[in-house]
């Protein structure tokens, strides 16, 4: 019976069934000024913009949109709804993700390394090369 009990403990982990392996959830970035959700996506995770503070663009009197994607076809979309992360597949380190991030800042996509540093703190970063930058997100609820 301990064999089976440690083998579902086990598996548990594995499967990533843990909490303190899961970054699925609603995180708010490092300024707090914006949430995004990560969740399945396939076989990844994905992560796309669930809130932000400054609902209303001050200089358009309408929702923000992306307004320096590099594309000019997509600076249209909204920021509330657009998915920043993207391809996050498990990293052979533990507790990490790499795919894909879009900087909604510069409208460019890095390559991100996403770490689970512990259940309510994500580091998330976006590549270059060996040049990393990034930010720590905390855990949260959508603000009402």
């Amino acid at each position: 019976m301990r064999f089976a009990v440690g083998a579902l403990a086990l598996g548990l982990v594995m499967s990533g069934g843990a909490k303190a392996q899961d970054a699925t959830g609603t995180w708010f970035n490092e300024d707090k000024d914006g949430m995004v959700q990560i969740a399945a996506c396939g076989r990844a995770l994905c992560g796309k913009v669930v809130w932000i503070r400054d609902a209303i663009d001050k200089d358009t009197g309408r929702p923000p949109v992306d307004k320096k994607n590099s594309n000019p076809a997509l600076r249209t979309r909204p920021i509330v709804g657009l998915q920043v992360l993207s391809e996050l597949k498990p990293s052979t380190t533990p507790n990490r993700w790499d795919g894909r991030v879009y900087n909604i800042d510069d409208g460019k996509t890095y390559t991100a390394r996403v770490t689970l540093r512990a259940p309510n703190e994500l580091r998330v970063d976006g590549c270059v090369a060996l040049i990393c930058r990034g930010e720590t997100w905390s855990r949260g609820t959508l603000p009402h």
